[in-house]
């Protein structure tokens, strides 16, 4: 495919995944880290892909969460999404998948003590805090009368696009969420130019959109995207109208029975209808 100009749009959880999740690029995911999330500098001299993204696997473009998880030379796991579009329970969908990374680690050590922090990075192309004006926020649990802090086993950090400033703040986040951002290949070029810690991250994106098997992943990812639209606004409105006819409870089962023959995901039922994973999946079994 020849370049005229367009270019693989970053915010695309499968180009993200190919330019942070590929073992090959360590040094563009090491970069982008140490903008977002003020580590110690050494913890990132040592990153492990726990899922590394390989163009000879066959992608699964019905995925409905491809995100980039990573180890630090400390142990720290640093989860990495990012959503174009808004979703049902968004915020409860962020600490679930959170939690499993929290409990994956339990399972594998086998102690407590061996839990290490669980970090995740979630960036969005929409406004996901409207009652925060920063496009950067960070939340741990905390004592809501003192601030203290309860444990630091558990991180959020949100960068949300559109709140970005139009001129630079001079860090190198605001020039990483301006690289996301980037729609064209002279943009980009730019942008590098300014910016020289980005040079890594544009060249691969660039070489990205120059490849035919990319362009096709990225069309299949945005197909996938538009059948999902489509399988909620069905289960909306397959919701009004059976809760009108029947009980709550009843109702939610029935849309859960209509979703899965539908093949959506049990965490977007469970969003769309209120039921718990667990619920969904034995009604998958029954």
């Amino acid at each position: 495919m020849t370049m005229t100009g367009d270019i693989l749009s970053p915010c695309s959880d499968i180009v993200f995944r190919m330019l942070f999740g590929d073992a090959r690029n360590l040094d563009v995911l090491r970069s982008f880290l140490r903008a977002a999330l003020p580590l110690p500098r050494d913890d990132y001299d040592e990153l492990t892909l726990q899922d590394p993204f390989l163009f000879s696997a066959k992608h699964d473009d019905k995925a409905s969460v491809l995100d980039v998880e990573a180890k630090t030379k400390s142990g720290k796991v640093i989860d990495i999404e990012i959503q174009v579009a808004n979703h049902a329970a968004i915020h409860a969908r962020v600490l679930y998948y959170l939690s499993k990374i929290v409990a994956k680690q339990l399972k594998e050590g086998g102690s407590y003590k061996r839990i290490k922090p669980s970090i995740s990075i979630f960036i969005t192309d929409f406004v996901l805090l409207p009652e925060e004006e920063d496009y950067y926020n960070d939340y741990v649990f905390i004592n809501r009368k003192t601030g203290r802090i309860f444990s630091d086993l558990m991180e959020i950090h949100t960068l949300e696009l559109p709140k970005l400033p139009p001129e630079t703040d001079n860090t190198s986040l605001w020039a990483w969420m301006r690289f996301l951002k980037s729609r064209t290949k002279e943009e980009l070029e730019m942008l590098a130019q300014r910016h020289t810690e980005l040079a890594p991250a544009a060249k691969k994106l660039i070489d990205l959109s120059a490849n035919d098997k990319a362009w096709a992943l990225y069309e299949a990812r945005l197909k996938a995207e538009r059948d999902r639209i489509a399988r909620e606004e069905f289960v909306r409105e397959e919701s009004r109208e059976e809760g009108l006819k029947e009980g709550l409870k009843e109702g939610q089962l029935t849309i859960a029975r209509k979703a899965l023959r539908r093949n959506m995901p049990v965490e977007d039922i469970a969003a769309l209808t209120g039921l718990s994973p667990e619920e969904i999946r034995a009604l998958q079994n029954a």
